[in-house]
């Protein structure tokens, strides 16, 4: 589960939780709404601030623990909007999301955008790799070693549900999407024109190697399907060997079930290693083993185009390294989990093997 952490600081304090309640209870017409926990701060999150809390005087349906995301910057797209609506979609067709019982889209209730979800209970698949090393003893981190067996069974659960998740037909959700005028943004063109344009600022120019070779290799199109893109471990909440739910969904896409699958394949195969030097030699080339064999199981439930796989993997490390690279250009501190010189050096090896193409960015913080 997110474990909670010591009260919040005072930008979040007091004033967080009192205009949150005043908000919910004009929102559920419950002027005697009260906390029975009040808003404290989870983990989890590069972009967004994570509280749980929980109120009595709600509606029926609405006294049980609830998750508050408050989403750290004015996203370009509507966040919450998009949430709000893929959560609630998947959850009324039957798949494993916390629904959302209110959002906004604007800043002006909590100073940014936020959503109000149920809040949902288990722990993260593979949690004691969470980290991947960070402050671990080489001893231990040996053992986690032996945990490995059991990670190929965690893996196959994984590849599953992400199988189940490409089977829904996405017809309600592009409908919703559409409705709101976010369709054109969740798409994979959509998606591509964004990294085009944010890898198109002065100073990115080393990028524009990977994007040009995107654009010279692109895929006929093909059926779409409803993509997580961002599916990992620390994304799949499990309870007593059950998933219980999937968790943040801000990446999703209307594109081909390859753009998921191999977007989980890069993420496992290219993630930042908090480990000593020696023991990378060990780590690097298991997780591109773990991830041959995420494809190997999701391969058993239906064919996949390898080479499509090879092109979206390729596009998901440019993603990551054109938002990490237009967060320092632009001061942006939420910059995600490859924000160092190594996530920028894992992701410009990892194009460098799928493509041939040499990109280049200069990775520091400002």
């Amino acid at each position: 589960m997110l474990h909670e952490g010591a009260a919040e600081s005072n930008r979040h304090g007091d004033d967080l939780a009192e205009r949150l309640l005043a908000h919910l209870g004009a929102a559920w017409q419950a002027p005697d709404l009260r906390y029975s926990a009040a808003p404290r701060r989870m983990t989890g999150g590069f972009e967004t601030s994570v509280f749980t809390f929980a109120v009595e005087g709600a509606p029926a349906g609405l006294d049980a623990p609830m998750v508050l995301r408050v989403f750290s910057q004015r996203p370009e797209l509507d966040r919450a909007a998009l949430e709000a609506t893929v959560q609630n979609t998947l959850a009324a067709m039957g798949y494993p999301v916390p629904r959302v019982w209110l959002f906004e889209a604007g800043a002006e209730r909590l100073g940014a955008p936020f959503i109000v979800m149920e809040l949902a209970r288990g722990s993260t698949l593979v949690q004691e790799f969470a980290g991947l090393g960070s402050g671990r003893s080489p001893r231990e981190l040996l053992r986690l070693l032996g945990r490995i067996p059991s990670v190929f069974g965690d893996l196959d659960r994984m590849a599953l549900l992400q199988h189940r998740l490409h089977q829904l037909a996405p017809d309600t959700l592009v409908a919703k999407l559409r409705d709101q005028g976010l369709l054109d943004h969740v798409t994979f063109a959509g998606r591509f024109e964004r990294m085009r344009r944010l890898g198109a600022q002065a100073g990115l120019v080393g990028l524009t190697p990977g994007i040009r070779w995107l654009e010279a290799n692109q895929l006929a199109e093909r059926s779409p399907v409803i993509c997580h893109c961002d599916f990992q471990p620390f994304n799949v909440l499990s309870e007593k060997g059950r998933v219980s739910a999937v968790l943040d969904w801000g990446n999703v896409t209307i594109a081909a079930a390859e753009l998921d699958v191999a977007s989980t394949v890069a993420n496992m195969s290219a993630v930042p290693l908090s480990v000593p030097a020696p023991l990378q030699l060990i780590f690097g080339p298991l997780l591109r083993l773990l991830a041959r064999r995420y494809a190997h199981a999701y391969r058993k439930m239906s064919a996949l185009d390898m080479y499509a796989i090879r092109y979206y993997q390729v596009f998901r490390c440019m993603m990551q390294l054109v938002w990490v690279a237009d967060g320092v250009a632009n001061s942006r501190p939420s910059r995600g989990i490859f924000d160092s010189a190594q996530g920028v050096a894992r992701l410009v090896a990892r194009i460098r093997s799928l493509s041939g193409v040499e990109v280049r960015f200069d990775w520091k913080r400002v």
